[in-house]
């Protein structure tokens, strides 16, 4: 998503696209690639710096980078 926004020029709107919903459309992965009702709520939380904060995999936290596990225990 950086890559793409950053260095090619992209909107960020369409760098998020890139990354998740066409993938999912590639594939046919109907529940993929985009959140809504009925979809499977995976995900991830980047930061304003798009750094990557914490990935979600059925709407379950399943990773939280450490800075934010350190905030959060503060």
């Amino acid at each position: 998503v950086r890559f793409a926004h950053e260095r090619l020029g992209q909107p960020l709107e369409e760098a998020l696209r890139m990354a998740s919903l066409y993938p999912a459309q590639a594939i046919g992965a109907d529940r993929k690639g985009s959140l809504a009702a009925g979809n499977d709520a995976d995900f991830i939380v980047l930061s304003e710096d798009l750094d990557l904060l914490s990935t979600w995999i059925g709407g379950a936290c399943v990773h939280e980078a450490e800075a934010e596990r350190r905030k959060a225990s503060a």
